[in-house]
């Protein structure tokens, strides 16, 4: 009797030991899934940061080409459409709408040299969708390229 006592009382005491384990590792659990969101929260913090870094440089970025004037676009206002020399990976197309082109330069066929931005949210032109979409540019300095009088030898 005295045996069964025993093998009872150590039973016991090593069912409180797991059940103590058991419990004691689930806390650390717990604490290790609080450690983990918040590390999730500083990467995704971090991530967000540089995303807005980016896009705010994106936005200021200055670009240089050489447009070719074309027409007024159809359905923004008075603002004269241009094609652009090359690609810009910015841009959806080479055509795009001129923001701040000066009047003087305004005339189709007109080869002008342009520094230029994509245009800011708050100065964008609202645009009927009666035409193509076309990206919006704002031009900081343009000048007409002048001709080169170079003669072609034979």
């Amino acid at each position: 009797m005295l045996r069964t006592y025993f093998l009872k009382s150590l039973l016991c005491v090593l069912s409180l030991v797991i059940i103590s384990s058991c419990s004691s590792s689930k806390t650390v659990s717990n604490t290790e899934k609080v450690n983990e969101k918040e590390s999730n929260k500083q990467v995704l913090s971090k991530t967000t940061k540089k995303n807005k870094k980016n896009k705010l440089n994106e936005e200021n970025k200055i670009y240089n080409n050489t447009v070719i004037v074309q027409q007024v676009g159809p359905d923004c206002g008075n603002s004269y459409l241009l094609s652009l020399n090359e690609e810009n990976k910015t841009l959806l197309r080479k055509t795009v709408y001129e923001l701040n082109l000066p009047e003087s330069l305004k005339a189709k066929g007109l080869k002008v040299s342009i520094k230029w931005r994509k245009a800011k949210a708050s100065e964008m032109m609202k645009c009927t969708t009666e035409g193509p979409g076309y990206d919006q540019i704002y031009i900081i300095e343009a000048e007409k390229v002048q001709r080169s009088n170079n003669v072609k030898l034979k």
